[in-house]
Formats: C-alpha cells, structure tokens, sequence
C-alpha cells in the first residue's frame, strides 16, 4: 500500500463514519497508532504520537506555564485548564484546537500504510466546543498529501466527471476555497474534467481538489456512476418482483441482509426513495415471518 491508497482507504473510512453520524472511535493503525474519536459524525478528539502540543501552537509563556503546573496539573482537558490558569483566552484554544486536530489528521494522512478498527460506542464522548466534521478534516488533510502525477492529470482532464452521492450530500455542506466551490456546479451535472477544472480558474488548488475528491469517492467517473446507478436500479426491480412472487422467504439471512443494502433509500435519487422505503418494509417484514416460522 502506499500513501496515496493509504490516504483514500482512511478519508473513504473517516466519510463513511461521518455520514453515518457513527459516535465511537477509530484505531489507525500504520507507522504509528492513532485514535479518532467522533460523536454523532463529527471528530471530537485525535490522538498521535509526534503531534505538537497544545501549549507550543498558543505559544505559552514558559515560566508561567511552569508556575500553573506547580499550583496544579491539568485535570481534564489541557485547553480549559489553560484558561483556567488565564494562560490563554478561549478563542485563542479554540483556534489552536482546530489547528492542532488537523495537524494530527494530517499526519495519518502521509502515513504510507494504514489499518482501520472502528468501535461504536452507545454513551456520548465528550465534544470540543466546535467539533470538526469529518469531511472537512479528510479534504484539509488531503490538500496537503494529494498531488497528481503528469498522468493522474492528464486522466482527470479528459474524463467526464460527476459528484457520488456521497460528494452531493457532503461536498455543498464542505468548508470549500473559491476555486473548489465554483467546480461543484459542472459536477453536479456532470461534465469533462478540464471544463470543471476551467471553472475552478485553472488554479493549481483546483486540480488538486479534484484529485482528492476522486480518491475519497466524492467524485466518479461518469460512466462509472451512470453504471453503478443502473446496477442499484437493477437490484430494486430484482426485489420488488421477488416480494410480488413471494421468492423472497426462501433466501438465506446473508442473501436478505445484501438485498436490503442494495436498496437502502439512501442509495438512490429522491424520486426513487419512496419506493425503496416500502421495498425495505416490506423486505424486514419477510424477514420477521421467516423467522417466526
């Protein structure tokens, strides 16, 4: 694995987490350990070896910092104990904070290798002040790890290019520079990469962006999301006539459990989600009768 794959396997992990609004915590595993802690989708914690402290991002007066820690230690988080101390002023930790997680995402994000252990957890972790979303951290990491090669660009200009559902929910919602918010227009219609690039001003930042988007699976090659689509279709109408032939109690757990994925609402356009809400009652439905027989 390198770090690029590594890159794509932890943002595609860490989008997933987030728009599934997933409360628990995620080990990476690579040059190093690292914990990813999120609450409700959003990444409230981030722990690595080798990240810089808090005191040296708000640039603490040392002796001070000496003289608090005589008094008494930090109990509980280090950044309400520097305001406790009136060491640093709340807006000043906040910032750093945020400065300081990204850093540390950042950091996983060049490791060349990674493994993912992800565990839910059912009680609320503690949360920052101003939680980052998920999405913002992959893409902030990404802007600093994701450089395409001569070909890797070349590929991205001549493709036809369009936002996954995935990058339609999350992308608009995304803190976004100019020259990236302005290629969401093409994409969401779906259009060839130097078109979307043009909208982007040429600006180096554009390409890049458009880079990451595709290793996190935000944007797809267009004929390979027009084939995806129709597979998701395909699975829909497979389903509803199983259920009109009443085949479907006769399937295995594994085989309903599959089908229910594929025709989760989620996975389809708006006109279609009603549709796949009956489907999936109706499935569960099944599967409670098979069960009880």
């Amino acid at each position: 694995m390198d770090a690029l794959s590594s890159a794509s396997l932890l943002g595609r992990g860490l989008l997933r987490l987030g728009d599934a609004r997933a409360t628990g915590t995620l080990t990476v595993q690579g040059v190093g350990r690292a914990r990813i802690a999120l609450h409700a989708g959003r990444v409230v914690a981030v722990d690595v070896d080798g990240a810089p402290p808090l005191g040296d991002l708000l640039k603490v007066d040392a002796a001070r910092h000496r003289e608090a820690l005589e008094r008494r230690g930090p109990v509980g988080p280090v950044g309400r104990w520097l305001v406790r101390e009136g060491l640093a002023e709340p807006a000043a930790v906040t910032h750093a904070l945020r400065r300081q997680m990204r850093a540390r995402v950042s950091r996983l994000f060049a490791w060349p290798e990674a493994e993912l252990r992800f565990v839910p957890v059912s009680a609320p972790l503690p949360t920052l002040d101003e939680p980052l979303t998920a999405t913002d951290l992959v893409l902030g990491a990404l802007r600093d790890v994701a450089r395409p090669s001569a070909e890797t660009e070349a590929r991205l200009r001549d493709a036809e290019w369009t936002l996954s559902a995935l990058g339609r929910a999350q992308l608009p919602r995304a803190e976004l520079f100019p020259q990236e918010r302005a290629m969401l227009f093409a994409l969401d219609r779906g259009a060839r990469g130097d078109d979307v690039l043009a909208l982007g001003g040429g600006h180096p930042r554009a390409l890049r962006a458009l880079h990451a988007w595709h290793l996190v699976g935000l944007a797809v090659e267009r004929r390979l999301e027009a084939a995806r689509r129709d597979g998701r279709h395909q699975a829909l109408i497979r389903a509803r006539g199983a259920l009109r032939r009443d085949t479907t109690t006769e399937r295995d757990e594994r085989t309903l459990r599959r089908t229910l994925r594929d025709v989760h609402p989620d996975r389809f356009e708006p006109r279609l989600q009603a549709t796949c809400s009956d489907v999936v009652r109706e499935l569960l439905a099944t599967r409670g009768r098979t069960r009880g027989a």
